[in-house]
């Protein structure tokens, strides 16, 4: 690295540091005076509002680096500008796009740290900021009751027409389920359920139709008492769908996939993967 280079990143630092963490505290100030206007203080325990503050932060970064990395190259490009610094920079030789060569590359380092950080970070961060806040009873809580539920389970489509949970959101009961199994060889297993249950990865159908299907056909008809179902869900993003900062691109990609397949409106995920 040059000296030139080395100069213009210390001019970077210091406006960058101050930028992120100013903004970065305004936001951190933000959450803090909802959490005490939305609840009473003494019904949030302090440490309860540092772990939810603390949880922001990630989501937070993701909005003030890019406005650190503004401020530090405003203010260093004006301070160079003011002192003539850049006028002797040019007369010795160096072009103004040589000039600016160090303040893009370290806008596209910071715009990899930041993409790092919404990928990595902010998802559990975000999750688990979701619960406290929901503990603490700042948002609402997770219903223990839905009704028409769609939602797929690895190989399968299913349809639920009601489905309960229990307080900790291990087991889950339901009602007139319709499973559709992925075409295999160009056959399809439709599985109807009068009822059943989903326990530690397992679900378990009770009083089950089976039709196998090809094409147009109906190659056979079968009845079981129970059909056993190895496929993990998570409990509660069934009765609340996670927020899409709660997610990854890929994880987001693929819910817009699978709610366009079932007929959603799913501009504001778009939106969001976009973003």
């Amino acid at each position: 690295m040059k000296i030139l280079d080395r100069y213009i990143l210390r001019e970077l630092a210091v406006p960058f540091l101050i930028g992120t963490m100013a903004v970065l505290l305004m936001f951190q100030a933000n959450i803090v005076i909802f959490i005490l206007k939305s609840s009473s203080p003494q019904a949030i325990p302090f440490t309860a509002i540092l772990q939810i503050v603390m949880y922001e932060t990630p989501s937070f970064l993701n909005m003030t680096l890019p406005v650190g990395t503004a401020l530090a190259a405003s203010l260093a490009i004006s301070r160079l500008t003011r002192e003539t610094e850049l006028t002797a920079m040019r007369v010795a030789g160096a072009p103004i796009l040589r000039v600016l060569a160090p303040i893009a590359v370290f806008g596209a380092l910071v715009a990899v740290a930041d993409f790092l950080v919404v990928e990595k970070v902010v998802p559990p961060s975000k999750k688990r900021s979701r619960e406290l806040m929901a503990q603490s009873a700042l948002i609402g809580q997770i219903p223990e009751f839905k009704s028409n539920v769609t939602f797929n389970l690895g190989n399968y489509t299913g349809n639920f027409g009601t489905i309960s949970r229990n307080k900790e959101a291990t087991r889950m009961e339901f009602t007139e389920a319709v499973l559709f199994e992925r075409p295999r060889a160009k056959e399809t297993l439709i599985y109807s359920a009068k009822s059943g249950e989903y326990r530690a990865g397992l679900f378990i159908l009770r009083d089950v139709l089976i039709w196998q299907v090809k094409g147009n056909l109906l190659r056979s008809y079968s009845t079981k008492k129970e059909v056993p179902i190895n496929e993990r869900v998570a409990i509660p993003d069934i009765f609340s769908a996670p927020f899409t900062e709660e997610q990854t691109a890929e994880e987001l990609r693929q819910s817009i996939i699978e709610g366009r397949r079932i007929g959603r409106n799913m501009t504001s995920q778009e939106v969001a993967y976009q973003t």
